[in-house]
C-alpha cells in the first residue's frame, strides 16, 4: 500500500508502528515506475513480507467471535473508501471491484481470517460481512454471487433439515437470481464465464432443496428439477470449457443429482417428460460419466 493510500485510509500511525515492531514482516519500500499512478502521489509503499504473519494476526483476532461484528464493519468501511476514491461524479470506475475483491470474496475470506482451520472456520462470519456489505454493493452482481454462496453453505452448517436452514437456502437462491439478472444485464468480456458459474451455485442451491427439503408440491418440486438440469447443462455441457473447482461437499451433492436422473427413481427423473429436457439429461449424463449412456424413458 502506497503512502498515499494509507493517508487516505487514515492508518499511516499504525503501519509506522508496525514497521518499527514486526522485525521485517512489514516494512517500508520504494514504488516501481509501473506502479507510480494518479492515485499514488508519493514513491514509498509499506509492503507485508510474510502473508504468513499477516494471515495469523487476523485468524488470531477472529477467533474470538465477540470481533465478528467490528471486522465486519472495518470492511464494509474499507470498501466504501475504495469507492470514493474510484468515483468521479456518478459514475464509479469499474477498477474498484478489483481492489475490493479480497473484501467480498467468499474463499478469500475464509483463507484470510481462518487460514490455519482445515474447516476454513466459521461461516458465521462471512455471513455478518455480507450482511453489512448488501447496503453498498446490493447492485454488484459478484458480490451477490459470493453471498448466495455464503448463505448457501450457511444453511448446510445450520441443518438442511431444521426450518431455519431451508430458509437461508432459500434466501440464497432469491440472491443468485438476481445475481444472474443482474450478470446477463451487464457488458463485461467475462460475462459468459461469469454466469456459467452462476449455473452452478444456482443448481447446488436447487440440489440441496430437492435432497433435503420435505416439499410435497409437486410443481415446485418439477420447476426445481427442470432448473436444476438446465444449470447443471450449462455448465457441464454448453460451456464447460468454463470449468471451476468444486468442494468435496459440492462434488457430493452434484454426484447425488447424477445418481437421481441415471437410476431412474420415479419420484425424481418422473417429472422430466418433455422432449427437450430428456435430450438434456442424456447429454448431461453423457458428460458427467463420460461415456454414453441411453434412457429408456416410460
Amino acid at each position: 500500500m502506497s503512502v498515499t493510500m494509507a493517508n487516505r485510509f487514515d492508518i499511516t500511525e499504525e503501519l509506522v508502528g508496525l514497521c518499527e515492531k514486526s522485525n521485517g514482516a512489514v516494512q517500508k519500500d520504494y514504488l516501481s515506475d509501473f506502479e507510480l499512478t494518479n492515485l499514488t502521489h508519493s514513491g514509498v509503499k509499506y509492503v507485508s513480507n510474510s502473508l504468513y504473519w499477516l494471515y495469523r494476526c487476523l485468524a488470531n483476532y477472529a477467533k474470538d467471535s465477540t470481533n465478528y461484528e467490528t471486522i465486519a464493519d472495518v470492511i464494509v468501511e474499507i470498501v466504501k473508501i475504495y469507492i470514493e476514491i474510484y468515483q468521479r461524479g456518478d459514475v464509479v470506475d469499474y477498477q474498484v471491484y478489483q481492489e475490493i475483491k479480497p473484501y467480498y470474496y467468499l474463499d478469500t475470506l475464509q483463507q484470510m481470517f481462518f487460514f490455519d482451520s482445515p474447516s476454513r472456520g466459521s461461516i458465521a462470519l462471512p455471513d455478518i460481512i455480507y450482511s453489512k456489505l448488501r447496503s453498498v454493493l446490493h447492485s454488484q452482481y459478484q458480490f451477490l454471487h459470493q453471498t448466495s454462496k455464503c448463505k448457501l453453505r450457511y444453511s448446510q452448517q445450520l441443518g438442511l433439515g431444521s426450518d431455519k436452514g431451508i430458509r437461508v437456502l432459500e434466501e440464497a437462491n432469491l440472491i443468485i437470481d438476481r445475481a444472474m439478472e443482474l450478470a446477463d444485464q451487464s457488458a463485461s468480456r467475462n460475462k459468459q464465464y461469469t454466469i456459467t458459474h452462476m449455473n452452478v451455485t444456482k443448481a447446488l442451491i436447487l440440489t440441496n432443496y430437492l435432497r433435503y427439503s420435505k416439499n410435497d408440491n409437486p410443481e415446485k418440486k418439477e420447476k426445481q428439477l427442470l432448473t436444476a438440469i438446465d444449470c447443471y447443462y450449462c455448465f457441464y455441457v454448453e460451456f464447460k470449457e468454463y470449468s471451476a473447482d468444486l468442494t468435496d461437499a459440492e462434488l457430493s451433492d452434484v454426484k447425488w443429482f447424477m445418481e437421481q436422473l441415471f437410476t431412474g427413481d420415479d419420484a425424481f427423473r418422473g417429472f422430466v417428460t418433455d422432449k427437450e429436457h430428456r435430450k438434456k439429461v442424456e447429454e448431461l449424463l453423457n458428460a458427467y460419466y463420460k461415456k454414453r449412456i441411453t434412457i429408456s424413458w416410460t
